[in-house]
Parts: structure tokens; sequence; C-alpha cells
């Protein structure tokens, strides 16, 4: 961005500022590194298939938090509190299959079926969906809530919400692949999704906004498929990860705005666990 694009951004701002009217600045990255970390961006974080997803469907089944960490077998080594009575162990090795230690996967059938669930911690690690949130905390950023097309009114409505009120933008984060370094189309997909979501929340309130071209960019993306399942089975998630993840789970994680369950970013323990829990969302008009 150049000097005088800055300045005329900047005077914009200041013109809608001092009118009281409200601003929203839309950004989004295509993997953690490029989130502009100077800008205090609100996040909502993605990770398409499966994690994002998978959080949703967790607390639809009412447990009470999420303890996502790096090395599962190191905190249950460690952490004494843990009841593996009251706990689920959720973990995933490298090809995206259950870790040894684990009661399942990141994979959102196995979590559906999954009963007696109810006041539960999850203790949770997945791949590119664990790193990708400690990257923002890496970067300071810990206003964070989880969204995936699951939730897609839900989360953006708290999101969009939170960012207005502190007059901050709003950044949505794709997670990535091979530890966040290389952009997804399922990721893309879901981003498009959200972003067209608070566009026309923003358009309806009449309240004036700007896109950050990687938000104009993956727009391009909706009219390029059928629907979300057209686009997540054929990224190149879905496609190398296949006798991992089966197209009944890619299905799952495209199931279009089933809950109003915002999984949000609160803290992080002494065991270095990044503590999730959620936010339910009243009267949203879901698909369902």
């Amino acid at each position: 961005m150049t000097s005088d694009t800055i300045e005329a951004r900047s005077g914009k701002e200041r013109r809608i500022r001092m009118s009281n009217q409200k601003f929203m600045l839309l950004q989004a990255a295509l993997t953690p590194s490029e989130v502009l970390a100077s800008e205090n961006p609100v996040c909502v974080y993605v990770d398409a298939i499966r994690a994002s997803a998978t959080m949703v469907t967790f607390f639809e089944k009412g447990i009470s938090q999420i303890r996502l960490c790096a090395d599962e077998e190191e905190v249950l080594a460690k952490d004494p509190s843990i009841d593996r009575r009251k706990y689920v162990v959720c973990a995933e090795d490298i090809p995206g299959d259950r870790a040894p230690m684990a009661d399942c996967s990141p994979a959102v059938i196995g979590v559906q079926a999954m009963e007696n669930l109810e006041g539960k911690k999850v203790l949770f690690h997945s791949t590119n969906g664990t790193l990708g949130i400690q990257k923002l905390f890496e970067k300071k950023l810990t206003d964070i809530y989880v969204g995936t097309v699951l939730n897609r009114s839900a989360v953006m409505h708290v999101a969009l919400e939170h960012a207005l009120a502190e007059d901050r933008p709003l950044c949505i984060v794709d997670s990535g692949r091979w530890n966040c370094t290389i952009a997804t189309l399922d990721d893309a997909y879901c981003t498009a999704k959200l972003a067209q979501t608070v566009i026309d929340v923003l358009k309806r309130r009449n309240i004036p906004y700007e896109l950050m071209d990687p938000v104009k960019i993956v727009l391009h993306l909706l009219p390029q498929f059928k629907d979300t399942y057209d686009a997540y089975i054929q990224s190149s998630t879905a496609i190398k990860c296949a006798a991992h993840i089966p197209p009944a789970d890619v299905a799952a994680c495209s199931a279009d705005n089933i809950s109003n369950c915002v999984p949000r970013i609160y803290g992080i323990d002494e065991f270095g666990c990044i503590l999730i829990d959620c936010i339910h969302v009243p009267d949203m008009p879901l698909s369902k």
C-alpha cells in the first residue's frame, strides 16, 4: 500500500468518525502469517476441514470448554486435574487419524455420534487448526472467534458487533495447510461465505465499509462452485487426505448455517492450553 493510499484511507475513515457514523474495514488472511497485527483486528479463525466445524459441533453437544493444546500427551502427563471420565481427548496425527491417546479425532461425524458429552471438557489438538490459533497468539491477537459455514450467521454477528463497538477492523483468518504456510480452497471458500454474510449485514444496516484485496479475491470463488460441499470436496485438503477424511465428514463440515454456537478464545492456562468457551446467540435465522 502506498503512502498516498494510506493517507486517502485515513482521511476517509476520519471523516466517517467525525460524523459519528460506524465504519467497517473487512480483512482476510489466507494464512495466519498474513494478518496485520499492527491494525489489531478482531479475528474469526477458519479451519474449514475440520477443526472449526468440530469445535462448533462439540459445543452443540453440550461440552463446557475446549482446551486447545499442541501436545495432548504432554498435557495429560503434567495436568493432574484431568479426569478422563469428565474429559474427551480429541486429537489427530499428521495424516489425520485418531492420535494414540485420543478418544476421537477432530471429525464432525465422529463427534455427532458421541453421547453423554454434556458438561464435559475437551482436550483438543488438530494439526493446522491448533497451530494457526497459536500463531495468532504469538502476534498478541487474542480477540478470536472460531468460524465456519456451520455457524456463519452467529459468528459473524458476534465478531461484527465486537469490532464495531471498539472501532476495529474485522479479519477472517484461514489456517491453511502445511503448518499454516499455504492457502487452501476450502478455507478460502469458507472465508468468502463468511465475508458475504457480514457484507449483507453491513448493507442492510447502511454501515459503510471497505474490503481489503484478499476479501475481494475470495468473493470471486462463490460463483465458481455449486455449493460449499462442491468447493470443499475439490480442495487439496479433501483430495490429499481422502484416506483419512471421508466424503461424509466433508459434507458435515459443509452444512450451512445450522448452529448458533460461537467458540470464543478467552485465555491460556498454566499448561499452555488456549481456552475456548462458547457464546450462544439467540434468535439467529438458522437453516434447520
